[in-house]
């Protein structure tokens, strides 16, 4: 085995100068007080056991290893000269202070790897390395928030230029928004664009011609008092104005096929802006009555009338009704049901106007064929609608013509669902009559001419009809 090299005599920066070589008497005790100083240094340091363990990364994309390493225990090695007579038998080489450090805290190389991976993404992607955070105080918030701000403006300028034309639209487009039935406004308005209430409109001329007809006698059987009783709990107990209009419409009568009855629907179809819904949104009124478009066949009534006596999109809707009726519940405001039914009315005596200027025949002044009704389910009003021209103003009348108590007596309700019934049949008869008017003057406008009747000529030479004087074979055989 070769001689050990003598240990360096050069100073190094930063460590002490070595020691005089101790006595050979004395070398082995001074080895073991370096070994136990070593070994205490290693438990101070707390070394993980290394026996049968391996080293994980931490970080997700690498590779654990398949099978235990097992790692030979670092030594220190210490060089000393010892003189002995014979060959020396040299332990294995004990590491270094600064590699037992390395091994004891190694470079986190996993940490490096994860963010080269990290920034190797962000050059992929083309973005940024994204900056520290910054802590949530009030300042940085303030910073924050005007950084939003001026973000948000670069990156969409039009926004502000949105903003802008959508508060000139809505300045300069005011008429656009329209005003529910519901509103607490559209009193008001409905009465500003020409649709009277009851205390400012006008008696029609047929007033008491109706009142006449609402009181007539029914050829139908009354209903007995104990269908009144059951009417009268029921209407009792109605916690709302859905049940209450489910509960009195037992008190309508059922029509054959062809007139029909529709629920809660729009006029959305209806022509907007026409005066008197100018700023209004479309009627619905909770009941209307009135002929199947289909029935005015072969007049094309949606092609020549349009919204105004088709206010529906239906493949074959309620066509020029004459009858619609609104609904209050239990303790409601029985004032706006008639302002409801009021803007309902003006709306078919529009449709029924416009069919008359297609007949040119329009209604004589101030009669009224237009009817609504108002119910909460104890009280029953009956209304009339006309309109009338003055000085180029409309004006939509509404005059009441009857008004009865369902609940206080039998004989009331009797009177009060024999009204009702009336004023079906009369709304019924209205329309039809319009509607045989209207197809009249549809057959006869679209009637081919016939063709006039051309005399036969007697003396034409393809007739077989001959008179005997004028045969000639006659004269050949009287010759015999």
């Amino acid at each position: 085995m070769s001689p050990m090299n003598p240990p360096s005599t050069r100073s190094r920066t930063g460590r002490a100068p070595r020691r005089p070589l101790a006595d050979p008497h004395h070398a082995p005790s001074l080895l073991r007080r370096r070994s136990s100083r070593i070994q205490s240094r290693q438990r101070s340091l707390a070394i993980p056991p290394v026996q049968e363990s391996s080293y994980v990364s931490q970080s997700s994309s690498e590779q654990r290893p398949t099978g235990p390493q097992i790692l030979q225990p670092f030594v220190a090695t210490s060089y000393t000269r010892v003189p002995t007579s014979g060959p020396v038998e040299v332990s294995p080489p004990v590491s270094s202070r600064a590699q037992l450090q390395e091994y004891i805290r190694p470079p986190q190389t996993h940490n490096c790897q994860r963010r080269s991976r990290r920034l190797d993404r962000y050059v992929e992607i083309g973005a940024e390395t994204p900056p520290k955070r910054a802590r949530l105080t009030e300042k940085n918030l303030k910073v924050f928030e005007k950084m939003g701000r001026q973000q948000r403006t670069d990156t969409n300028p039009s926004r502000s230029e949105t903003k802008s034309k959508s508060k000139s639209s809505t300045t300069t487009g005011s008429t656009n928004k329209t005003v529910p039935t519901t509103d607490s406004s559209f009193p008001r308005l409905a009465f500003e664009n020409g649709i009277l209430d009851p205390d400012h409109s006008v008696p029609h001329e047929n007033l008491s011609s109706h009142q006449d007809r609402l009181d007539s006698p029914r050829n139908s059987i009354s209903p007995s008092e104990s269908v009144y009783r059951e009417f009268a709990h029921r209407i009792r107990r109605a916690p709302n104005e859905q049940t209450m209009v489910f509960e009195t419409s037992t008190l309508l009568k059922r029509h054959e096929r062809g007139y029909g009855r529709v629920y809660n629907q729009a006029f959305n179809d209806f022509p907007k802006n026409v005066g008197f819904n100018n700023g209004l949104s479309a009627t619905q009124p909770d009941m209307v009555e009135g002929l199947e478009m289909t029935e005015f066949d072969p007049f094309p009534v949606r092609q020549e009338l349009g919204g105004a006596a088709v206010p529906t999109s239906e493949r074959d809707p309620l066509t020029l009704p004459h009858l619609a009726g609104e609904w209050k519940g239990p303790g409601k405001n029985m004032i706006l049901a008639e302002t409801q039914a009021a803007y309902d009315g003006a709306c078919m005596v529009h449709g029924r106007n416009a069919a008359l200027s297609f007949l040119k025949t329009p209604d004589p002044a101030g009669f009224a064929h237009v009817h609504t009704f108002t119910t909460d389910g104890t009280t029953l009003n009956t209304f009339a609608h006309y309109s009338s021209d003055t000085q180029g103003q409309v004006k939509y009348h509404q005059h009441p013509t009857s008004s009865s108590f369902l609940l206080s007596s039998y004989d009331d309700f009797k009177k009060s669902r024999q009204r009702l019934r009336n004023l079906q049949d009369n709304a019924k008869e209205t329309s039809e009559k319009l509607r045989d008017d209207l197809n009249e003057k549809w057959s006869t406008n679209n009637q081919s001419p016939l063709s006039p009747n051309v005399p036969t000529d007697s003396t034409d030479n393809n007739s077989y009809d001959y008179d005997d004087e004028e045969d000639p074979n006659h004269k050949l055989l009287a010759g015999y």
